[in-house]
């Protein structure tokens, strides 16, 4: 079962290859203007949520994030998890470390760093009903859970071993560390298979693509000069073994050509000429990896370990493959050598390699990954008599998932350094505002809304600890707007039905909770009642005052004010009539019949956006005041909070203030 988790598409940040279209006419890096739909790939995030991006056709632009949208967009959801699930998750890496060519030895002024090394899922994260991750990623980083770093490692998957092996290491540490000291457990023969046969599989597809470029290259020259105009005789001036219909097939195939028949293919030559049908040329850098693996192949067999860092005449030789300096057929021919002396290699026998990797000594690995992750949670310190213990204060950081605007680790330092100011733990944090209310734009704030207690001892002195934090400030480039409310505050606010102690409680952005915090999330539930109305119905009514005043000033309101008014009103309306609060303006329009995308659209260009026009709001608040008062009438809610309620509410503050660590 998959956690549930829902993204714009204008808040997913988009890793370098993913392909994307541009929405807008844009202006490309020469100054010529493209109509929108230019399909483009993404080369670099920029400051300021703007991307470097090349077309298909090697034109290069700089657009800003809300001017591109996924060529599939069904790949979002995907997307958005996989980043959620890394900026959660990251945390929890104990092995990290640099591959590819900085760790051959091949870099050069262009190379990334690709990183690659494991994380441990957190006890909760793996008894859960929810799929947990198998692997997260950031950018030119991914990390797999080491339950599949195991077993990758155990049938000899040349990215884990590489990765096991490698010389530059950034993070190692607790099981990490362990993993790289007992590496030799992964070593076997089955790097023949995963080393060898597979660079030489790789090889041939490559012959194949190669020889299969120059056929085609022959018959489409041969159709553009008029000497053939039947399928039978162009296959004259093909080798044994290739057939015009194949070719024919894979040029249909790839959408080039109308139908996969002859005539559409001499029709195409003739609209846009021999080199547009071409597929890319098989280059010597798609052979270069593939002559290393080989290599390094041979070194496992020989020596028993593989061949991280490369030197000597090899690496000259491949430094020269890379830069295009050696054509693809002496590349082809150099990988033809290697893969015969893997096959010498293995003819002769000798290896120090064992037939298999040692599967119980990773099992072991595991097994204490396991159990180390769960003495984090039950190995808790001891208890208070007749009291909850401290662990129950212990807050999770982003239980639900976070919009992707918001950087975690910037929002997790900010709590941290805020919470020294509180006499006690946050219980519950919850991002509110814009965020939660579906109408976030690139310059939103982070609308923070926080419970925390006080222990019993900081109440008893000449000024008790109550009062409530409140500040806003730029922190890291983002402003946050933070208030926090002691417990027993919050508590009575619950009883009066206050919509903004329910939202921080039951909202559906949770920065923060400890289980003291969802106890009290559970209890707000019971104490719902028909009071929710005053707090609802109150909001709507000022933002409509509000944007009256606006009016009667500036002729101008804003968007942002309308969207609250639509927001509060049929979030409180949707309370009233079902007891959930849902608090997403773009779920509760349509379902209770209101248009709203054009207030949407002009709310993501800024948070103080101009309405255009104001016509349909002042239709709807006539049906938003009628719409309140019917759901409260008939709603199911008692009129107050029930009595046992209150007294459980009652006894939970005493009960956490004296159980406060």
């Amino acid at each position: 079962m998959h956690r549930p988790f829902a993204l714009a598409n204008d808040d997913a940040l988009l890793p370098r290859g993913t392909r994307a279209v541009i929405k807008v006419s844009a202006v490309d890096d020469a100054g010529v203007r493209h109509r929108s739909g230019v399909l483009v790939v993404v080369k670099e995030q920029l400051p300021g949520s703007s991307y470097g991006v090349e077309s298909i056709a090697g034109a290069h632009f700089v657009v800003g994030r809300d001017a591109l949208v996924l060529e599939k967009p069904d790949h979002l959801q995907a997307l958005a998890q996989r980043q959620h699930d890394h900026a959660r998750l990251t945390e929890h890496v104990v092995l990290a470390v640099v591959v590819g060519s900085r760790a051959w030895g091949l870099a050069n002024a262009a190379s990334d760093e690709d990183v690659r090394g494991c994380f441990v899922l957190p006890f909760d994260e793996e008894s859960s009903i929810y799929d947990a991750p198998e692997e997260i990623h950031a950018g030119e980083a991914a990390y797999w859970e080491i339950e599949k770093m195991v077993r990758q490692g155990l049938r000899a998957d040349p990215n884990t071993l590489e990765t096991l092996w490698s010389p530059l290491v950034k993070v190692e540490h607790g099981i990490g560390a362990r993993l790289r000291s007992e590496r030799a457990i992964f070593s076997s023969l089955r790097v023949i298979d995963a080393f060898g046969r597979y660079a030489q599989s790789q090889l041939k597809k490559l012959e194949r693509a190669l020889a299969r470029r120059r056929h085609l290259k022959v018959l489409l020259h041969v159709v553009r000069a008029g000497h053939v105009a039947t399928v039978n005789a162009a296959q004259a001036f093909l080798p044994p073994g290739e057939d015009v219909h194949a070719l024919v097939r894979s040029l249909f195939d790839r959408g080039l050509l109308a139908s996969s028949t002859f005539g559409a293919l001499i029709d195409a030559v003739a609209a846009v000429g021999v080199e547009s049908l071409l597929p890319d040329e098989v280059r010597p850098k798609n052979a270069y990896n593939l002559v290393r693996l080989l290599h390094s192949c041979a070194h496992w067999i020989r020596v028993g370990e593989p061949l991280i860092t490369i030197s000597g005449p090899l690496r000259h030789e491949l430094l020269a493959i890379k830069r295009g300096d050696l054509s693809i057929d002496d590349t082809l021919l150099r990988a033809a050598d290697a893969a015969a002396l893997v096959d010498d290699l293995v003819k002769s026998g000798g290896s120090p390699l064992p037939a298999e990797p040692d599967v119980q000594a990773a099992d072991a690995i595991v097994r204490a990954a396991r159990r180390d992750a769960a003495r984090l949670v039950f190995a808790v310190p001891e208890t208070h008599v007749d009291g909850w213990p401290p662990d129950r204060f212990t807050t999770t950081f982003a239980p639900t998932p976070l919009p992707l605007d918001v950087d975690l680790a910037a929002l997790r330092a900010f709590l941290d350094e805020k919470a020294q100011r509180l006499p006690g733990p946050f219980l519950v944090v919850g991002l509110t505002g814009s965020h939660a209310y579906g109408f976030p734009s690139p310059d939103s704030d982070l609308d923070l809304k926080a419970v925390h207690v006080a222990p019993a001892r900081s109440l008893l002195g000449l000024s008790p600890a109550v009062t409530p934090l409140e500040l806003v400030e730029i922190y890291r480039g983002r402003e946050m707007d933070l208030s926090s409310h002691e417990l027993l505050l919050s508590a009575q606010l619950l009883l009066k039905g206050n919509g903004n102690l329910l939202e921080r409680l039951l909202g559906p952005c949770v920065v923060l909770r400890s289980p003291v915090g969802e106890d009290l999330s559970t209890l707000a539930r019971r104490t719902l009642s028909r009071r929710v109305v005053h707090h609802y119905r109150g909001f709507f009514e000022r933002m409509i005052t509000e944007h009256e005043g606006a009016k009667a000033t500036s002729s101008s309101s804003t968007a942002k004010r309308l969207l609250y008014a639509y927001r509060v009103a049929l979030t409180g309306a949707h309370l009233l009539a079902t007891g959930a609060l849902v608090t997403d303006v773009r779920e509760l329009a349509p379902l209770y019949g209101f248009d709203i995308s054009a207030l949407l659209e002009q709310k993501r260009s800024g948070e103080k956006a101009p309405v255009k026009d104001d016509g349909a709001f002042l239709v709807d608040t006539i049906v938003l005041r009628a719409l309140l008062d019917e759901k409260l009438q008939s709603s199911p809610l008692p009129e107050h909070p029930h009595p046992e309620a209150a007294a459980a509410l009652d006894a939970f503050v005493v009960e956490a203030r004296l159980s406060c660590p």
